[in-house]
């Protein structure tokens, strides 16, 4: 395991590379002039990661889903693993609609030989003022 900030790790099992929550922004927020600050500057760029299988996402806050990494990320060919309901925005993004895979909570899915479940966490989503809850959080 990797730590890069944050919630921001690459993880290594069953001969896959998998990056959880990339964030690296300089800050938490859709705006790069405002919002929280990274405490450390990433140790690596976006574009100086390893090879990579896939990135999963645990839920949509702006510390966990940044719109500049994954629209960089989106340009590598990799399935996103997300909670239901992000899907639609990492396609505003520009990600394709066949890399994307959502999960419900408890959804199972397996690809090579790797088995992903989604489980509900104790936490809550939104990126905004009115949406709250409006997609799903998991671990």
């Amino acid at each position: 395991m990797i730590w890069l900030g944050h919630s921001s790790v690459i993880v290594e099992f069953e001969g896959k590379r998998f990056i959880f929550d990339p964030v690296f922004s300089n800050r938490a927020f859709a705006f790069q002039w405002i919002g929280p600050k990274r405490f450390h500057p990433s140790p690596i760029t976006v574009e100086n990661l390893p090879h990579l299988d896939g990135v999963i996402i645990s839920h949509d806050h702006m510390d966990h889903l940044d719109y500049g990494t994954i629209t960089q990320l989106s340009k590598r060919a990799l399935k996103f693993y997300i909670p239901l309901g992000i899907g639609e925005t990492l396609e505003h993004w520009g990600v394709k609609k066949e890399d994307i895979i959502e999960f419900n909570w408890w959804d199972t899915r397996k690809d090579d030989n790797v088995e992903f479940m989604a489980v509900p966490a104790r936490h809550f989503s939104g990126r905004g003022l009115f949406d709250r809850d409006k997609t799903l959080w998991c671990t």
